[in-house]
């Protein structure tokens, strides 16, 4: 073998190691990005429920103040006759 394919096979078996490290370090990031994500996931099903557990609240409260006022109504409407 002459000195040229040395350089060469050792080029290439350079280049092989260099591509297997990248995809490992590539899986590996991968990983960590599918952990972060179904953490996420799951913060922001939590933050879901609570705003629909906030939002019923208000629905509620809204609901008890509109029957206040139209109670007022009709108090007022029953007085002016």
């Amino acid at each position: 073998m002459t000195s040229i394919q040395q350089i060469a096979l050792q080029l290439s078996g350079g280049f092989l190691v260099g591509v297997c490290v990248w995809l490992w370090l590539e899986r590996k990031r991968r990983i960590r990005r599918a952990k972060e994500l179904k953490r996420l996931d799951g913060e922001i099903a939590g933050l879901l429920r609570r705003l629909k557990e906030v939002n019923a609240e208000i629905e509620a409260v809204n609901v008890e103040t509109i029957k206040q006022i139209l109670s007022g109504v009709e108090l007022k409407s029953e007085v002016g006759k």
